[in-house]
């Protein structure tokens, strides 16, 4: 018996054990040959001849690789939600500041007509009308539920 057969196993063992896991890894082929000492060695390069191919049975998923697979698509589900919220806050924001705007414009103009002696129109010619007391009082009706529609 070959005192030096152990060790020569050991090794033969880590030689496999690396390229399964390299070849897992980075998807090389694999190639087993024995050389002319009788030694068999394992790589991803054959030698000139003699080497033969050894396919490697593909990763299926595991229930580590599902749960992953979840976990990912839930998170890429809140992430569109977030983002679908902050598009809508967004959208909420910018019809509060139009909102404002019109409110603020109507109470200037509720304000001006109020205050007002008199109030004018231009005619088609580019002269200004002076409005008659009904169409003036009429203007501070509508510029008053101009301000009860933008500024609850």
């Amino acid at each position: 018996m070959n005192p030096h057969r152990p060790a020569h196993c050991v090794r033969v063992s880590t030689l496999i054990a690396t390229a399964l896991a390299s070849a897992t890894l980075f998807a090389a082929d694999v190639y087993r040959w024995v050389d002319e000492r009788g030694v068999t060695h394992f790589g991803d390069t054959p030698p000139s001849a003699g080497a033969q191919r050894i396919t490697l049975p593909s990763k299926r998923p595991t229930g580590d690789d599902r749960r992953q697979e979840r976990t990912q698509r839930l998170l890429d589900e809140f992430a569109a939600a977030r983002a679908e919220k902050k598009a809508a806050a967004l959208e909420q924001a910018k019809a509060l500041e139009a909102r404002l705007a019109a409110c603020d414009e109507a109470r200037q103009r509720q304000h001006e007509y109020e205050h007002s002696r008199y109030l004018y129109e231009w005619d088609e010619r580019g002269n200004k009308r002076v409005l008659g007391d009904d169409e003036h009082e009429k203007a501070r009706a509508t510029a008053r539920a101009d301000v009860e529609k933008w500024c609850d």
